[in-house]
């Protein structure tokens, strides 16, 4: 099976290098041209459903997506929801840093994988969408599928389909809407395509 993975088209947040995991933000002009054209690009794509995180901006990236296709579903699925950052929503790393210093210098030093205030850990996230993607894999066995998702997810499934460590996944960027394939079969996955 081939697994399409796809980051959500760019939003205002994005621009600012904001910390945006469940705030709900739109996509900007340019990410909806984004969505447009990648809809496009994904035509050809033989796909059985397409899976998104509920937020809006993964949303709007699949609608165009789904809109070219007949029989296609599109399947919301929390687990495909970005990290929550808690109190850090939607700020970028100078607003970290002057509101929370400490917080910060650890979390550059290394305590990225932990919880920021009131958010979500590394681990805990990477659990919750590593459990989603294995129920989809399994509800879709043999079948392609395109799942639209946020950079630290998309980065989770990745390291999870390939059989890296966690901490490996930090060696994945997509870009907005930029698109990663993998080959997968009996548990074991090929990285095939990278923001193509």
């Amino acid at each position: 099976m081939k697994i399409y993975i796809v980051r959500h088209g760019q939003t205002d947040s994005n621009l600012r290098h904001a910390c945006v995991g469940r705030s709900d933000v739109p996509l900007n002009k340019t990410g909806e041209e984004q969505a447009r054209r990648l809809a496009e690009r994904t035509k050809d794509f033989e796909v059985s459903a397409v899976y998104t995180s509920p937020l809006v901006r993964a949303v709007n990236t699949a609608m165009p997506i789904i809109g070219i296709r007949k029989n296609v579903k599109l399947i919301m699925n929390y687990g495909l929801t970005e990290r929550d950052f808690g109190l850090w929503e939607d700020m970028n790393y100078r607003e970290i840093e002057e509101k929370y210093p400490a917080m910060f210098k650890k979390w550059q030093s290394g305590g990225y994988l932990d919880a920021p205030p009131e958010g979500e850990s590394v681990e805990d996230m990477q659990k919750r969408a590593g459990d989603a993607l294995d129920k989809i894999i399994a509800a879709h066995e043999g079948e392609n599928l395109l799942l639209v998702s946020h950079m630290a997810v998309t980065r989770t499934i990745l390291a999870h389909l390939l059989g890296l460590e966690s901490c490996q996944s930090m060696c994945f960027c997509l870009d907005n809407a930029g698109i990663a394939v993998v080959e997968y079969s009996d548990g074991k996955g090929i990285l095939t395509g990278f923001n193509i």
